[in-house]
């Protein structure tokens, strides 16, 4: 009897990373062997560094917006723990993502910023 389903493979978050931002390899603060979540908080704190007009915060949309595109728990993961819960203490990146996320990435950023949110006490705000 064959099979009637197909193995997809598993997305690495780490090679989504670099193939987007190869000229930031040796400019993160961070040890590659602790993996894809040590490279994604250390890109977040990268991006705290700059303002918002900045191109890298474009570059890091469409990141965000191709890791949700791949509809993966491993990337979903990333992107809400890396990324949403990271910066929602800044109203402002959150602002930002909103208006230039689309699709799956801004169903995620709406639904994590819910969670967040829940219990009617936001997290204090912070400037960038």
């Amino acid at each position: 009897m064959t099979p009637n389903f197909i193995l997809l493979p598993h997305p690495d978050p780490i090679a989504i990373f670099w193939a987007r931002f190869p000229h930031l390899k040796g400019t993160l603060n961070c040890d590659e062997g602790y993996g894809e979540y040590r490279i994604y908080d250390a890109f977040v704190d990268y991006l705290l560094e700059h303002p918002l007009e900045d191109a890298i915060w474009q570059g890091a949309c469409a990141l965000i917006n191709e890791l949700a595109a791949k509809n993966h728990p491993t990337t979903d993961t990333v992107i809400r723990m890396e990324f949403f819960l990271a910066l929602s203490r800044y109203p402002a990146a959150i602002e930002f993502l909103h208006a230039n996320l689309n699709g799956l990435a801004l169903q995620l950023l709406e639904e994590e910023m819910e969670d967040e949110f829940s219990d009617g006490t936001p997290n204090e705000d912070q400037t960038l």
